[in-house]
């Protein structure tokens, strides 16, 4: 089997989760594979350099001679469109990946504007197979193809695992990691971070991609708010720091669509949670066993004050979550269902 996959970029989080780290099992199945992704190869930047010329004809060319062609979030310009349309045309293999609501305008919350939602409405129906990361994702896919399957985002646990004899945190470390786009959801906290920051001596640690602080978050305690950019190689060991993990969220189109990975890595590392209960947050939380759901400004407060006077239930519902990981969203046995979904796929006619 002989697979192209053409995603975003290497460091997105679906393409990491969702691809990269199932390429080892790939392999050992002894497929054959190429990755494009979109920034590099795709780009019309690629064609003013030779190099990257190149590489844009080898994605082209990948797409029309592998057996399948696995596909995440394309984006609708121009030319990337035309050579999609090309590949349906041609009748050519397609699996179609997607783990945001991208049918859904973050912004407004209401559907994206028509000429996108036709234009995903075709990759949707022309794929052979759907793949989502949670039910609501896959309702949605399910009215224009009848082969969607669920595969939520697994973790690699073995590489995800709780720090080694790691000592009481002095001070109690709160953490939240995502990408700028969402920064948001951590400035409506604003009134709840303060009253924590006063009443306990606790400290904030904010992880993202790239920073334009949020207005809500500019508050005066120094460095018990610490905002540090998102670098891969030490993801790990900043997951490894959180006593206490959260996930707000607005309530909205837009976000019931989400997967909660970032739960789920706090998870992997024996972190209790407190998430908006807001789409798959509330399957992924046990309320008062592995972690805490909170609606309003008073139910967030109580919750953390909660865990951070208390280290015996820190210790138990971490203990929890990890169990909870390793039992639900194991990497090995999703590997197992999503290379049997290739497979499957690139042997039909």
């Amino acid at each position: 089997m002989k697979v192209a996959f053409l995603v975003v970029g290497k460091e997105m989080p679906s393409t990491r989760f969702r691809v990269l780290q199932y390429l080892p099992f790939l392999e050992a199945k002894g497929a054959r594979w190429r990755i494009f992704f979109y920034q590099q190869a795709l780009s019309l930047t690629a064609l003013k350099k030779p190099r990257r010329l190149l590489r844009y004809i080898r994605a082209l060319g990948s797409g029309l001679t592998h057996d399948l062609v696995f596909l995440q979030k394309p984006g609708f310009v121009v030319h990337r469109w035309i050579y999609l349309r090309l590949l349906f045309a041609l009748g050519r293999r397609v699996i179609f990946d997607f783990d945001d609501a991208i049918f859904i305008d973050r912004l407004g919350g209401g559907p994206q504007p028509r000429a996108m939602m036709k234009k995903l409405e075709y990759i949707l129906r022309r794929s052979r197979v759907v793949i989502a990361g949670n039910p609501v994702l896959a309702e949605y896919a399910g009215a224009f193809n009848p082969r969607v399957e669920i595969i939520p985002t697994p973790v690699d646990c073995e590489r995800y695992s709780p720090a080694p004899n790691r000592p009481e945190a002095q001070p109690l470390t709160i953490g939240w990691m995502g990408t700028a786009a969402n920064l948001g959801y951590m400035a409506r906290l604003r009134p709840v971070i303060s009253r924590i920051l006063m009443e306990t001596g606790a400290r904030f640690l904010i992880v993202s991609d790239h920073f334009q602080k949020p207005s809500g978050l500019d508050l005066n305690f120094g460095p018990r708010i610490e905002f540090r950019r998102w670098q891969e190689s030490r993801e790990l060991d900043d997951l490894r720091q959180f006593d206490i993990g959260l996930m707000p969220l607005d309530d909205d189109p837009y976000t019931r669509g989400k997967c909660g990975y970032k739960l789920l890595l706090c998870m992997a590392v024996a972190v209790p949670v407190v998430a908006s209960p807001v789409g798959i947050n509330s399957r992924i939380v046990e309320e008062g066993i592995n972690g805490f759901l909170a609606a309003t400004e008073e139910e967030w407060l109580d919750k953390l004050l909660r865990l951070c006077h208390d280290g015996n239930l820190r210790r138990r519902m971490g203990a929890a979550n990890r169990e909870k990981v390793i039992r639900e969203y194991s990497l090995p046995a999703a590997a197992r269902e999503w290379i049997a979904l290739l497979e499957r796929t690139a042997a039909e006619r």
